[in-house]
């Protein structure tokens, strides 16, 4: 996995592996997801299919407690530096 350098010294994991450029994002949901994640109408499938309306999800890891992980593309995710977050628009 290669990391981009971003300004201030930001980096971004990133990697090519026959996709296209995928960021890997740590999701902080600040309350539990991994009761019965996989119930439908769950609030990590919420989460989830949020995100895919945004982005191209290729990679999703089992939530454990209130965080999970995404491997996904978007050409509009960027790094917003004044509050030290990943943005989808």
């Amino acid at each position: 996995m290669a990391f981009t350098t971003k300004a201030h010294g930001i980096t971004t994991p990133q990697t090519n592996f026959a996709t296209r450029k995928l960021a890997f994002v740590v999701v902080d949901m600040n309350t539990d997801v991994a009761t019965d994640y996989n119930t439908i109408g769950s609030l990590f499938q919420r989460a989830v299919q949020g995100i895919q309306q945004i982005a191209e999800i290729y990679a999703l890891g089992q939530p454990s407690g209130q965080y999970f992980y995404h491997g996904i593309y978007n050409k509009k995710t960027r790094y917003h530096y004044s509050t030290n977050k990943l943005c989808y628009t």
